[in-house]
């Protein structure tokens, strides 16, 4: 039993830091025109520039759930910093209904992107799970 205790000890103090080193500040980063998932609560750099975003939080997501019939295909609100080179901006990512939106970020740079998952009849998504699917361009 001590032995199954032991290797369970190492095992978790091997994943920890890796884990760790996946989700550190900095750690996702992609290049101009290249789609990424951005985890809620994470940033990305984009590589060959001083461009990063960070998805903090979704403020509102009414957009109309598969299986549902709606008279409007509702709007997801996303709340986001811009960071160029050090200067930190406020940005709302707004999403209507299940298409791609393309929005002006700063400096050049275009970011389309949308929400996953998508609303579905009868299911709740947990804050934690949302993410933005994006490209960022520059003009």
């Amino acid at each position: 039993m001590k032995k199954v205790f032991a290797l369970l000890g190492i095992l978790v103090i091997s994943v920890i830091p890796l884990a760790a080193a996946s989700c550190g500040p900095g750690g996702l980063s992609a290049s101009l025109g290249e789609q990424f998932t951005l985890p809620i609560g994470q940033t990305i750099a984009i590589k060959g520039t001083d461009l990063k975003i960070t998805f903090e939080e979704v403020n509102g997501d009414s957009r109309c759930a598969t299986g549902n019939t709606c008279v409007w295909e509702g709007v997801a609100k996303c709340r986001g910093i811009i960071d160029y080179a050090g200067d930190k901006n406020i940005i709302i990512f707004t999403i209507t209904g299940s298409g791609v939106t393309d929005q002006s970020l700063a400096h050049g740079f275009t970011a389309s992107y949308t929400l996953e998952p998508y609303p579905v009849a009868g299911q709740t998504i947990a804050h934690g799970d949302y993410y933005l699917l994006m490209t960022v361009t520059r003009e």
